[in-house]
């Protein structure tokens, strides 16, 4: 089987920073257009594989509001996915993929010149699972682990010179590996219940801080967790 389709958007976007680290206000505008496809081939009744991918062209413009300096440019991704399937019996399913993800470049619309272009952010995520159904369907367990390898991060940096104020920056590469596991449990049409676990592991690979250089004099973080991620997560309910 297959599948082909087009989108496209178009996107104007006011946006400026006032409180701690000011950023000069600013005009996005931004053009996508993109063309996908998908195709899956059953190799047996219990083998099937399938291969997607797209390929997008954004164009961005962003203006400085208040010097009405404009910068545009063309960014071009093509974003590949594949997955292979595997059903031994009826109840149980096997998985591996690997996928390409993105988030397209863009401008700065105050900063240094040299910063005035950030790249497009890449990552790459391997994943491996599985997704059973016991007991007569009334347990359905899921199971898998992943690693994402992360590019080109980009970083909010606050100069500490107040009129230049703050910008993005590619500073980082973070490697993160993870696990989930749920079981759900539907045991009559009145009362089920849930559990899952998720674990994640990250470090930056890469990170050259000019914040941190500011605050504790050395500007490598290699090493360190990144910020704001939960390294274990536990969900269980009855309803």
């Amino acid at each position: 089987s297959w599948i082909v389709g087009a989108s496209y958007f178009d996107e104007d976007f006011s946006t400026a920073r006032l409180r701690n680290f000011r950023q000069s206000p600013s005009l996005k505008t931004t053009e996508n257009l993109s063309v996908y496809g998908s195709v899956s081939y059953e190799a047996t009744d219990q083998l099937s594989v399938s291969f997607d991918a797209r390929y997008q062209n954004e164009d961005i413009k962003v203006e400085n509001l208040d010097t009405s300096t404009i910068q545009e440019g063309e960014f071009n991704s093509f974003l590949p996915r594949f997955i292979v399937e595997y059903s031994p019996s009826e109840d149980t399913l096997l998985y591996a993929s690997a996928a390409k993800g993105n988030k397209p470049g863009t401008f700065n619309s105050s900063g240094p010149p040299q910063f005035a272009v950030v790249d497009e952010e890449t990552l790459w995520t391997y994943e491996v699972g599985t997704k059973v159904n016991a007991l007569d369907d009334i347990l359905s367990i899921q199971a898998s682990g992943y690693f994402i390898d992360w590019t080109n991060q980009v970083f909010r940096f606050n100069d500490p010179d107040p009129t230049i104020g703050s910008y993005f920056v590619n500073a980082g590469e973070t490697e993160v590996w993870g696990a989930d596991f749920s079981v759900n449990a539907q045991f009559n049409e009145n009362f089920s219940g849930s559990f899952s676990y998720s674990y994640v592991d990250t470090e930056f690979k890469v990170f050259e801080s000019a914040n941190a250089l500011t605050i504790l004099g050395d500007a490598d973080v290699s090493g360190n967790q990144t910020p704001r991620t939960a390294g274990n997560s536990l969900y269980a309910s009855l309803e």
